[in-house]
């Protein structure tokens, strides 16, 4: 879907439905340094997942554009399980240079199947970090698209 906005504004609006299956593999050191454990336990998971997405894309004006998606993956065995992902980013093209930008991003995954009570991998902290079920990044960089 697209809109036209007034001094030649646009906003993009899409959507997506679908199926996918996961795999994801772990592993974890013990809690009890008592145990001895040569790197820990492996856990693989393959589980259906469903695909509900939406994204959207703004240009307010020349040489700036903004772009952002949320998507959710419902388990589709046990309901109460499921990811979230949402970016953002905000492009300011540079004047100079043809393709030059400067970008921001923000990227959240949520995982509600995260464990919170096992070590982060290779973490030898005391007391270990925990895994978390939220996972925030963000940045800035230069592009160049040729």
């Amino acid at each position: 879907m697209c809109f036209l906005l007034a001094d030649g504004c646009v906003f993009i609006f899409g959507a997506k439905l679908g199926f996918s299956v996961a795999y994801t593999t772990g592993s974890y050191v013990p809690p009890d340094p008592a145990i001895p454990s040569p790197g820990g336990v492996e856990q693989k998971e393959t589980r259906p997942e469903g695909v509900v997405g939406l994204s959207g894309f703004w240009k307010p004006f020349s040489g700036h554009e903004l772009n952002a998606t949320v998507t959710y993956y419902p388990d589709l065995i046990n309901g109460s399980v499921f990811r979230l992902n949402a970016n953002a980013e905000y492009r300011i093209a540079l004047a100079p240079i043809k393709g030059l930008s400067l970008v921001f991003n923000l990227d959240n995954q949520y995982d509600a199947g995260v464990n919170t009570s096992i070590p982060v991998p290779g973490s030898n902290t005391t007391p270990p970090r925990l895994q978390k079920k939220n996972n925030l990044k963000y940045g800035g960089n230069l592009d160049y698209a040729f």
